[in-house]
Formats: C-alpha cells, sequence, structure tokens
C-alpha cells in the first residue's frame, strides 16, 4: 500500500481482535431477527396455551362472549403468523 500523492509506502501493522460480547451479539441484524422470532413464537404459544386452559370454561358462559374470546384468538394467531412469515423471509 501506498499514499496516492507521494508514492510512499504505508508502515501498516495489521491486529486482528475477537470480542464476542453479548452487546454485540444482539446488536448483530440476524441475531435480531431470531429474537424477534423466538419472542413471537414464545407469545403464540403462550396464546394458545391460554386458549387451551380457557376455552373449556367458555363454554358454560353466554354465546357472544364465547364467539369474542375466539375471535380476538383467532385474529391474534393470525397476525402472529403474518409477522413470523415476514421475519422469516428476511
Amino acid at each position: 500500500m501506498t499514499c496516492e500523492i507521494c508514492t510512499e509506502p504505508y508502515r501498516v501493522t495489521l491486529e486482528h481482535r475477537f470480542s464476542c460480547t453479548f452487546s454485540k451479539v444482539c446488536a448483530c441484524r440476524p441475531m435480531g431477527y431470531v429474537l424477534e422470532a423466538a419472542m413471537l413464537l414464545f407469545c403464540l404459544t403462550c396464546t394458545v396455551v391460554m386458549m387451551l386452559l380457557v376455552g373449556p370454561s367458555l363454554g358454560d358462559g353466554e354465546s357472544s362472549s364465547k364467539l369474542t374470546v375466539w375471535t380476538l384468538f383467532g385474529i391474534t394467531v393470525l397476525m402472529a403468523l403474518v409477522a413470523l412469515k415476514k421475519i422469516i423471509g428476511r
């Protein structure tokens, strides 16, 4: 490597330092996508488990409240799946 103006060679010493810290790993874009997907899957799993636990007790209540809860559950699952597809598509 030489200077473009005076054509003197550069005296360069290259040092390679490897540092793997938690903040650098989490700041990495692909790792951020993985964390987003993991959080989304966790929330989706919690929602499904909640509906499995709450769903049977809805049978005794009003049909309008049952329909409302299942509609909200369906919308939540649909939105989570769309978001997951976008994350995986990145």
